[in-house]
This record gives structure tokens, sequence and C-alpha cells, in this order.
């Protein structure tokens, strides 16, 4: 059976990705929300995941690269994206991005 949890919480603040622990803690997969990706992409996103969660990565080293690919967003926004993606990177849980689209698909 599949089971699908739609969390609703503002992008923002790390007291807000808080809020997403007892559901990443309990998941086997997490979709993100994420603007609208070509297919590729979202299967690029999801390999590269895949890669990090594969690693030897320590949680501080993930969270001091994670800061740094988030350093353009405004500040409290990266502090909820950080936290949500460590999370993520703690209990292992792979991405799979839902908000996709296939170039081709609009062509035909």
């Amino acid at each position: 059976m599949l089971q699908v949890k739609i969390l609703k919480v503002k992008h923002a603040e790390a007291v807000e990705a808080r809020k997403l622990l007892p559901y990443i803690q309990r998941t086997h997969v997490y979709s993100p929300e994420h603007a609208v990706l070509e297919e590729p992409v979202a299967y690029q996103l999801e390999d590269d995941w895949e890669k990090v969660l594969s690693s030897v990565w320590t949680e501080d080293k993930f969270a001091a690269a994670t800061e740094r690919h988030f350093a353009h967003s405004p500040p409290n926004q990266r502090k909820y994206c950080v936290e949500e993606r460590l999370y993520l990177f703690r209990y292992k849980v792979p991405l799979l991005y839902l908000e996709r689209f296939s170039v081709f698909g609009l062509l035909s």
C-alpha cells in the first residue's frame, strides 16, 4: 500500500523544518517541493543525492557543503533548506522529485 502525506510548512527558518522530522524519520522516500524540473534534471538530482547518501561524508562535512549550496538563498529560507537536507542525510532518505515534466511530452 502506498501512503502519501502532504505536509504544509512555511519554507523558512529551522523551526519549520523541524516539523518535518517525525515524517522524515518514518518515510521510505521524500519529495521536496521544488520548482518544476525537466525530467532529465530531476533524474540527475535524484542520482546525485543517492551518491551523497552512499558517500563517506560526515554530517559536519555535509552541513558545510549544504550551507555553501544554499548560500544564494535568503537567510531564513537557507536555514530551512539546510535543516531539511540534514534530516534527510541523517536518516538516509532517498529523494523523488514529483514536480517534473518532459519537454517531449509538451511537444506531442
